[in-house]
């Protein structure tokens, strides 16, 4: 469940759910039809308390630089959930999330600390823009977000490059029709003085430019623990 509004998130699962005792009472019944309203509805309610958050229930945001992060991330921490993740797609801004204010955001998996509740973030997904308007991404910033996965021992998953992949800088009377020169600030370039650590990036669209970064396909997932359910 993927949210630009977190916020909701947060008062929707703490304040409804969880002060009305939510998932947290429900009896030993799975895979069990019923009949609600006139609709045919299939219930499966949990084994006991201790599976809840559901385990198959992963709850994220959307973050496309640091001014999104800054606002979304702690939001997002603050929900209760077996996976947490963020999806930094487009990217359209370096973001960095670990800050001392995440708390960390990031998950032990040789400690498994905190268990379900505990406040991080266990995934990060990133990719570009695509469309007829798509904006292109610096490599920098997906490089940015792979070391820190790396770092934090989070899976890092790269889905796409979107419209653009970075290439080598063409003629300037062919800049506007095959791409932009993109600086590490994501302003373009192309009738401006050359800013260190500008990148070509030409524009292929998304079945061409693929999902390799830096040569490599990063594909994790999180792992998480197995909370039973009930049997029929």
């Amino acid at each position: 469940v993927l949210t630009k509004r977190p916020e909701r998130m947060v008062e929707y699962l703490n304040d409804r759910w969880m002060s009305n005792g939510g998932f947290n009472r429900a009896e030993v019944i799975s895979g069990h039809m019923c009949d609600i309203d006139g609709m045919h509805t299939t219930i499966v309610r949990l084994k006991s308390k201790d599976a809840w958050p559901l385990p198959n229930v992963w709850l994220g945001t959307s973050v496309e630089n640091q001014a999104t992060a800054n606002e979304r991330i702690p939001h997002l921490l603050r929900v209760p959930a077996a996976v947490r993740f963020l999806s930094c797609e487009p990217l359209l801004g370096p973001v960095n999330f670990l800050q001392p204010n995440y708390r960390p955001a990031f998950w032990n998996e040789e400690t498994q600390s905190g268990g379900w509740h505990d406040e991080r973030i266990h995934w990060v997904i990133t990719g570009g823009e695509s469309g007829p308007g798509a904006r292109p991404m610096h490599p920098d910033w997906a490089r940015s977000l792979r070391d820190q996965c790396i770092v934090a021992g989070m899976p890092f998953f790269f889905k796409q490059w979107g419209e653009h992949l970075p290439g080598l800088h063409p003629d300037l009377h062919t800049i506007h029709e095959r791409g932009v020169a993109l600086a590490p600030d994501g302003t373009h370039q192309s009738n401006r003085p050359y800013v260190r650590g500008s990148v070509f990036m030409r524009r292929m669209g998304k079945h061409a430019t693929g999902n390799l970064l830096d040569g490599v396909v990063h594909d994790a997932f999180p792992a998480v623990r197995n909370h039973e359910l009930a049997t029929p």
